[in-house]
């Protein structure tokens, strides 16, 4: 049964696409000292890291939200039959995400707002579906708010990196040229609840979605964080930060105002389901709690 996070009136279901193991630790994180996480094994192990292979265990993961009369789904995780040779568990990915989704939704058109924090593989699959043999966007009536940073970086390059070519190819373009796709610079109002917020460094036009209604907040931070352990140390940069300096400042800024406003915070890869309290702790953060979900 889908679970729910209700945040002033505004409602949340996570939707997990995907969970396994592809990377190390020593790769996501180049500079993060292994001994220290063997120090914090007893909360780690197996959630969030193996200990026997230092492996990082990681989820695709969306959100739906209703909020003020629109349906709006943020970041479209891996996608279906997609060529992804460069993360093999990604490869040709065949799973039930579509039908689970529309068992919450209804049906794909019932999609008004796509949000996709960056264009990165596994936030923007599901942007596009298989149809007669071509790429097309999964929701028909849905207008597609893409980081206008991230589109013009990737269409300059192409050319330069394979993967990435058929990663717009298939996921992106097919939905600007349908004429559904807006682009969006800096902060952008989507309704009276949600705002899209820049936070450059992970890619270009990396950003996080504020949700505020009714007193209360949360943000779905996309990809400024990929593990609890980051949250401790903010300066670990990801070995997909496209800028690290930036990243390490905007996974400060973001974190923080998390933090001080007492906002519950929705990741995007952890291996854990549900949102979490921060709290300061030195110069970084820790949990302070788990947000229960509850069953719609």
């Amino acid at each position: 049964m889908p679970q729910l996070l209700r945040v002033g009136e505004v409602d949340i279901v996570p939707l997990l696409e995907w969970q396994g193991t592809f990377i190390t630790r020593g790769t996501l994180l180049p500079s993060s000292d292994a001994a220290e996480w063997s120090d914090n094994a007893s909360w780690l192990d197996p959630t969030f890291w193996s200990a026997q292979t230092d492996g990082v265990p990681l989820h695709s993961r969306s959100y739906v939200i209703r909020s003020d009369g629109q349906l709006i789904l943020v970041d479209t995780g891996i996608g279906n039959g997609k060529n992804r040779p460069q993360v093999p568990p990604f490869n040709g990915l065949d799973t039930d995400y579509l039908s689970r989704l529309c068992d919450e939704i209804g049906d794909v058109e019932a999609v008004d707002v796509v949000i996709n924090t960056h264009i990165h593989q596994d936030h923007v699959g599901w942007n596009t579906r298989l149809v007669d043999g071509q790429w097309r966007p999964t929701f028909p009536r849905a207008t597609y708010l893409l980081p206008g940073a991230d589109y013009e970086e990737w269409n300059r390059s192409r050319g330069s990196d394979a993967g990435a070519d058929e990663v717009f190819l298939d996921s992106v373009l097919p939905v600007v040229d349908t004429g559904q796709a807006s682009f969006y610079t800096g902060e952008r109002v989507v309704d009276q609840n949600i705002t899209i917020v820049a936070a450059p460094g992970h890619s270009p036009g990396s950003s996080v979605v504020m949700i505020v209604s009714a007193g209360e907040s949360a943000v779905i931070t996309g990809d400024i964080v990929h593990t609890p352990m980051q949250l401790a140390h903010p300066e670990q940069h990801l070995v997909f930060d496209a800028d690290p300096v930036r990243a390490v400042s905007s996974r400060r800024t973001v974190l923080a105002a998390v933090a001080d406003a007492g906002s519950i915070m929705l990741p995007a890869h952890f291996g854990r389901a549900g949102g979490l309290w921060l709290t300061r702790d030195g110069s970084g953060f820790s949990i302070a709690e788990w947000v229960p979900l509850t069953a719609e």
